[in-house]
């Protein structure tokens, strides 16, 4: 797992769910780009938004960050969003969502060191 990746990502999620709104694969992908990573928007899911899930989302009960992670052609996640290549199911997208920006990041997450 590249951490400072991780990590850096995290900081990201966490400033777009603070100002409650969403990001695309492509522009966080740009933005990490920028900060030395290679990552590309097709990977982002693989490199990046699995392993948050994996190691802080899920096992501490946070919102799924990944929510705001979102298709700059339909402004929602791709198909696919809860691991299983099924259609996005929008209701519940969007309370993850609605959770995510009402939830107290911290800045460090747990899980990742």
């Amino acid at each position: 797992m590249a951490t400072r990746l991780l990590l850096d990502a995290w900081d990201i999620l966490g400033e777009v769910a603070r100002s409650t709104g969403k990001i695309t694969y492509s522009k966080l992908a740009e933005r990490l780009t920028k900060l030395g990573h290679r990552v590309i928007a097709r990977n982002m899911g693989q490199r990046v938004l699995d392993p948050l899930f994996d190691t802080v989302t899920n096992p501490n009960d946070y919102p799924v960050i990944s929510a705001l992670v979102v298709r700059k052609d339909r402004g929602y996640p791709g198909d696919g969003w809860w691991g299983s290549g099924e259609p996005v199911d929008l209701k519940e997208w969007k309370d993850e969502l609605e959770w995510c920006w009402a939830f107290n990041w911290p800045k460090v997450p747990p899980g990742i060191s």
